[in-house]
C-alpha cells in the first residue's frame, strides 16, 4: 500500500487539471487529464480491493471519465462540467467505500 499515496497525488492533479481546464474553458486541459486519469484507472495500483462493489465503483469511474473526455473533445462544456460532477461522485463513492473496509478490520 505504500505506492498508493504518491499514486492518488497523481490522481489529485491530473482531477486539478480537469476542474481548471472546467473553469478556463481549455477543453485540451480538460480532455488531457481525463486521458491521465483514464490511463491511471487500468494500472495495478488503481487496484487497492478486489470485492464486487470496489470493481463496480472502478468501472463506473472509468466510465465517466470517459465520457467527459468525449465531451471535452465535443468542446460542450455543460456535458464535460456534469460528466466530471459524476466522476467526483464516483471518486467519493469509492473512497467511502474503502475508508469503510479499513475502519472495520481495525
Amino acid at each position: 500500500m505504500r505506492g498508493v499515496r504518491p499514486f492518488m497525488r497523481m490522481k489529485l492533479e491530473a482531477s486539478t487539471k480537469v476542474l481548471e481546464g472546467l473553469t478556463t474553458e481549455n477543453f485540451l486541459m480538460i480532455s488531457e487529464g481525463a486521458q491521465k486519469l483514464k490511463k491511471m484507472s487500468t494500472e495495478e495500483r488503481w487496484r487497492v480491493r478486489h470485492d464486487g462493489l470496489y470493481r463496480q465503483y472502478s468501472a463506473e469511474f472509468t466510465q465517466r471519465v470517459e465520457k467527459l473526455q468525449e465531451k471535452a473533445n465535443a468542446h460542450n462544456i455543460d456535458g464535460a462540467t456534469l460528466a466530471w460532477i459524476e466522476c467526483t461522485m464516483s471518486c467519493v463513492r469509492c473512497h467511502n467505500h474503502v475508508r469503510g473496509i479499513k475502519l472495520a478490520a481495525h
